[in-house]
């Protein structure tokens, strides 16, 4: 799928296929495989609630293993599809700030845009923003 939405070629019978048979492997994919999946479905703006419930709770279960970035696609994904997944953006709030020191730029920049697009005000991810923000500049 992640090459289809890299060339932005939405197939809609592929994207549907490659969707249902995702759904009983997700717990198999790699944490990358379940940020690039996200990040896919919301390029192809393919609005699949099952599979992205299903990716959240996956994600949720797996957040001690992801990278920044894999966390601030998945942000970027739910906010594209406008999907509030409160249990699933709190706990990235809270992988994020536990790693606020390694989010680069451009994942400070995408987490923020998140929530705000989201209106999910939370302030302690904010904070913790801000201040990588300021020590950066």
């Amino acid at each position: 799928m992640w090459a289809f939405a890299t060339l932005e070629v939405k197939n809609a019978p592929l994207i549907s296929s490659l969707s249902a048979a995702s759904l009983p492997r997700l717990g198999n994919f790699s944490t990358q495989g379940l940020g690039n999946t996200s990040w896919s479905v919301a390029v192809l703006v393919w609005t699949d609630f099952p599979l992205m419930t299903a990716i959240a709770a996956a994600s949720i279960q797996r957040l001690h293993e992801m990278s920044p970035q894999e966390i601030s696609n998945i942000a970027w994904a739910y906010a594209t599809l406008q999907l509030e997944d409160l249990p699933l953006m709190e706990a990235l709030a809270s992988a994020s700030i536990a790693n606020i020191s390694a989010l680069r730029t451009q994942q400070l920049s995408n987490t923020s845009w998140s929530f705000a697009v989201l209106g999910i005000n939370h302030q302690p991810l904010l904070t913790a923003i801000s201040l990588a923000v300021i020590a950066i500049i």
